[in-house]
Protein backbone atom coordinates (compact mmCIF):
# COMPACT_ATOMS: atom_id res chain seq x y z
CA UNK A 1 0.00 0.00 0.00
CA UNK A 2 1.58 3.65 -0.47
CA UNK A 3 0.57 6.52 1.16
CA UNK A 4 0.59 9.85 -0.41
CA UNK A 5 0.82 13.36 1.82
CA UNK A 6 -0.06 16.90 0.51
CA UNK A 7 -0.31 20.16 1.95
CA UNK A 8 -3.69 21.86 1.60
CA UNK A 9 -4.77 25.44 2.94
CA UNK A 10 -4.50 26.47 6.46
CA UNK A 11 -4.28 23.91 8.52
CA UNK A 12 -5.82 20.97 6.03
CA UNK A 13 -3.95 17.81 4.15
CA UNK A 14 -4.83 15.56 1.61
CA UNK A 15 -4.37 12.00 2.58
CA UNK A 16 -4.51 9.21 0.00
CA UNK A 17 -3.78 5.50 0.57
CA UNK A 18 -3.89 3.33 -2.79
CA UNK A 19 -3.10 -0.41 -3.43
CA UNK A 20 -3.87 -2.35 -6.39
CA UNK A 21 -7.65 -3.32 -5.63
CA UNK A 22 -8.61 0.46 -4.42
CA UNK A 23 -7.96 3.70 -3.54
CA UNK A 24 -9.38 5.68 -0.70
CA UNK A 25 -8.40 9.57 0.10
CA UNK A 26 -9.19 12.05 2.64
CA UNK A 27 -9.07 15.88 2.70
CA UNK A 28 -8.20 16.65 6.84
CA UNK A 29 -8.24 19.10 9.38
CA UNK A 30 -5.48 18.96 11.20
CA UNK A 31 -5.94 19.63 14.52
CA UNK A 32 -2.21 17.98 15.74
CA UNK A 33 0.92 16.98 14.06
CA UNK A 34 0.49 15.72 10.46
CA UNK A 35 2.17 12.66 11.74
CA UNK A 36 -0.51 11.64 14.13
CA UNK A 37 -3.18 13.10 11.52
CA UNK A 38 -1.43 10.28 9.20
CA UNK A 39 -1.50 7.25 11.80
CA UNK A 40 -5.41 8.26 12.75
CA UNK A 41 -5.95 7.75 8.67
CA UNK A 42 -4.16 4.81 8.24
CA UNK A 43 -5.76 3.17 11.85
CA UNK A 44 -9.68 4.26 10.49
CA UNK A 45 -8.73 2.17 7.11
CA UNK A 46 -7.64 -0.60 9.12
CA UNK A 47 -3.90 -0.32 7.90
CA UNK A 48 -0.81 0.41 10.24
CA UNK A 49 2.62 1.96 9.95
CA UNK A 50 3.90 -1.50 8.37
CA UNK A 51 1.77 -1.82 5.71
CA UNK A 52 3.21 1.56 4.16
CA UNK A 53 4.97 0.19 1.04
CA UNK A 54 6.06 3.94 -0.29
CA UNK A 55 5.17 7.70 0.50
CA UNK A 56 4.16 10.54 -2.56
CA UNK A 57 5.02 13.74 -1.19
CA UNK A 58 3.50 16.61 -3.03
CA UNK A 59 6.10 18.82 -2.85
CA UNK A 60 4.23 21.73 -4.77
CA UNK A 61 0.73 22.47 -3.06
CA UNK A 62 -0.17 24.31 0.03
CA UNK A 63 1.14 26.45 1.95
CA UNK A 64 4.91 27.05 3.03
CA UNK A 65 4.55 25.30 6.70
CA UNK A 66 2.40 22.52 5.48
CA UNK A 67 4.87 21.91 2.91
CA UNK A 68 7.57 21.75 5.73
CA UNK A 69 5.26 19.56 7.60
CA UNK A 70 4.98 16.95 4.43
CA UNK A 71 8.20 16.88 3.77
CA UNK A 72 9.80 16.31 7.21
CA UNK A 73 6.70 13.43 8.09
CA UNK A 74 8.10 11.65 4.79
CA UNK A 75 11.98 12.15 5.87
CA UNK A 76 10.86 10.46 9.17
CA UNK A 77 9.25 7.95 7.52
CA UNK A 78 12.08 7.37 5.89
CA UNK A 79 14.41 7.44 7.99
CA UNK A 80 12.84 5.58 11.12
CA UNK A 81 11.08 2.57 9.16
CA UNK A 82 13.30 2.94 5.88
CA UNK A 83 10.23 2.91 3.07
CA UNK A 84 10.70 5.24 0.12
CA UNK A 85 9.69 8.03 -0.49
CA UNK A 86 8.91 10.13 -3.85
CA UNK A 87 8.82 13.65 -4.31
CA UNK A 88 5.97 14.31 -6.85
CA UNK A 89 3.74 17.18 -8.42
CA UNK A 90 0.67 18.19 -7.70
CA UNK A 91 0.00 17.24 -11.59
CA UNK A 92 0.91 13.85 -11.50
CA UNK A 93 -1.18 12.87 -8.04
CA UNK A 94 -3.61 10.79 -10.45
CA UNK A 95 -0.80 7.69 -10.74
CA UNK A 96 -2.31 4.11 -10.97
CA UNK A 97 -0.82 1.58 -8.60
CA UNK A 98 1.50 -0.11 -11.11
CA UNK A 99 3.21 2.94 -11.81
CA UNK A 100 3.76 3.93 -8.35
CA UNK A 101 5.26 0.72 -8.09
CA UNK A 102 7.48 1.37 -10.89
CA UNK A 103 8.21 4.98 -9.27
CA UNK A 104 9.33 3.69 -6.05
CA UNK A 105 11.34 0.80 -7.53
CA UNK A 106 13.59 3.08 -9.99
CA UNK A 107 13.85 6.33 -7.06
Amino acid sequence: MYLLIAAGERNTAYLACFDNQKKIDSKILLEGSLLQAVDGFLHSLGYGIDDVAGIFAVNDSGTFSGLRSVILTANIWHYARGVQVLAISQKDIDFTSEIADERIKNG
